[in-house]
Formats: structure tokens, sequence, C-alpha cells
């Protein structure tokens, strides 16, 4: 139902999503997962020679990412799943997109925990969302319209450096990105540990 009007609410943050795909520097030859890929609005910004991988629980919304990536001729292997258990083995991707997905969901911290189990040590997680930043609680006028919009705007109130596993990531980049500052970047490294195999 949503997806007709997917695209045209989407194209407002096209701005924010071309300069977190930028400042996550993804290298040709990488493997990429969109998660919560939506219609692809992020595959025209994304750079050539990529393995793009899409994941979404709408049937409907990757039909038409289908299509755009066969516009661009971009080829793209798309899923119909979910976020909180996906199909990939761990650290199968180099880098894990979330556009604007984790505010319509009720459990932002299970999908986090997965993009973060099927990134490789030393890949990158990129969130671009709705959220609150630091530590303290968001004010009170800001909680009651996020219950007042639900799901859409949830992540008003999500503050991801609060959410287990986050302290272990490396921050790469963060910071405000649109609409005053609503709308926010985390660039996460995940980490290396003894033991881990690099490719």
């Amino acid at each position: 139902m949503y997806a007709p009007v997917y695209d045209w609410v989407g194209r407002w943050f096209m701005v924010a999503r071309k300069k977190t795909i930028l400042d996550a520097d993804i290298l040709p030859g990488q493997r990429v997962l969109l998660l919560g890929a939506g219609t692809g609005l992020d595959l025209e910004l994304l750079p050539e020679d990529l393995e793009i991988h899409a994941l979404d629980t709408s049937g409907a919304m990757l039909k038409r990412l289908q299509r755009r990536a066969n516009k661009l001729q971009i080829p793209v292997l798309s899923t119909v799943g979910h976020g909180y258990g996906t199909p990939y083995p761990g650290g199968f991707f180099d880098v894990v997109l979330l556009h604007f997905v984790l505010e319509v969901v009720q459990e932002p911290q299970g999908m986090f925990n997965e993009a973060m189990r099927i990134t490789k040590p030393g890949g990158k997680v990129v969130l671009l969302d709705f959220f609150h930043p630091g530590v303290q609680r968001p004010p009170l006028g800001k909680r009651i319209l996020s219950r007042f919009l639900f799901p859409w705007f949830s992540g008003l109130v999500w503050q991801p450096e609060k959410w287990f596993g986050m302290e272990s990531a490396t921050v790469l980049a963060t910071g405000p990105v649109a609409w005053r500052g609503l709308v926010r970047m985390w660039i996460l490294q995940k980490p290396v540990v003894d033991g881990d195999v690099l490719s």
C-alpha cells in the first residue's frame, strides 16, 4: 500500500542519502546490502562495480526496485525478508546501509544487531534516520510527537549511542544531515578482533 508514495516521500531526502554514501567511502568490488531497501532510491547514488544486495519485507517495493535497477542497468540480488533475521551468513557484507528504515520498526535494536552480525570485521554499517542525538532523554514534546506519528517518525526518540553493541564499534562519522538536525547519520566500523579472517 505504501509503495506508490514511497518515491515521492523519499525524494525529499536524496541529498542526505547522497552524503552518507559519499562519506561511507564505498569501494569498487565491495559487497553492499541495502537493508530495508524500499524501491531502491539509493541505487543511482552508489558507485559502480559493486555486488549489490537488497532486502525488504515488501515484495511490491522490491518489484519497483528491480525496475529501477534494470533502467539503470545495475545488477541487484533482491530478497524478500525481515531485517531482524536475514538469510545471510555472518560477516558477509563490506557495507550495510540502513536508510530511513529503523524509524519504522518496533525494535530497531534487533535490526541494528543483525546488521552488525552480517557485516565483515572492519566493514561499515551506515545509519541514516530521524534520530535523537546523545544519551539524555528526549524532551517531552519530541516524545509525544513520536508517539503521535508512529510508526513513520518513531526514530525521533531513538538514541543509537545507547544501543547495545554501539559502544564496541568505531564511529567514523556522525552528525546532522537534513531537516535542521532531525535527520542524522552514523557511519560505524565493525571492530576486528583476534581470530577474525579479513578478506
